[in-house]
């Protein structure tokens, strides 16, 4: 059996369902060539660290809501100068674009990413997951955007986590990213902000193994065939 095929195969077959979620199930692949994609799209270098599900304070894109709940995007890249974060959200099948999330999005482009970050700030000290906030943090400080205070990550992980909250406030932005760009990977649809699945196949075929090839030829039928569509 060839699995590479198989995995594929499924997928190709399985998002015909009705509960079957394929955007699921393919952001993994999507997201091992996000970074080659956007550099073939944008022509700029990406850093290789990626951020999925990043979370967005709902209380800083909206004064009107002052929990500390918040929001997605399926991904965020940085260009490699610091300039530019790519906020990336994936659609499998176009029916579940939504205005509101659309607004969302455009609202937090606008606001920048020192406040999304200084958002991330307001919702530790809540949060019951700090732990798996200090990753985001860390990844954040790995890619250069921000400095942690040396005595966050013993505390974080200590039992009590007594000082943490103070803590987190001392975190430093050290890279004002000076644009954020919204891009839609989708199955069809063109424009400056808009990779569709036909393109991004094309802009990663270049890469010779049998998992890229294999992706690449799904691709073309996700964006040529709108799921349910086959006639079987």
């Amino acid at each position: 059996m060839n699995i590479i095929a198989e995995i594929f195969a499924k997928m190709d077959n399985w998002r015909n369902l009705p509960k079957y979620q394929l955007e699921r199930r393919a952001d993994i692949f999507f997201a091992v060539y996000l970074k080659a994609a956007l550099e073939a799209k944008y022509n700029i270098k990406i850093k290789e660290e990626i951020i999925p599900e990043f979370p967005i304070h709902k209380a800083t894109i909206d004064p009107n809501n002052q929990t500390h709940q918040s929001v997605n995007v399926d991904f965020l890249a940085f260009s490699e100068d610091n300039k530019i974060a790519f906020l990336i959200e994936l659609k499998t099948d176009l029916g579940s674009r939504r205005k509101s999330q659309d607004d969302y999005l455009i609202a937090a482009a606008n606001i920048g990413l020192t406040k999304l970050i200084q958002g991330l700030i307001e919702i530790f000290p809540a949060t019951k997951i700090k732990r798996k906030y200090f990753h985001l943090f860390k990844i954040l400080e790995d890619a250069g955007i921000i400095e942690l205070p040396s005595h966050l990550q013993p505390k974080v992980f200590s039992k009590n986590m007594s000082g943490v909250g103070a803590l987190i406030r001392k975190v430093k932005i050290i890279a004002p990213i000076e644009q954020s760009k919204v891009v839609y990977i989708q199955p069809t649809g063109d424009g400056e902000n808009v990779i569709n699945f036909r393109e991004f196949g094309s802009l990663i075929e270049g890469i010779d193994d049998p998992i890229t090839q294999r992706f690449v030829e799904s691709l073309k039928t996700w964006s040529e065939i709108k799921a349910g569509n086959i006639n079987v």
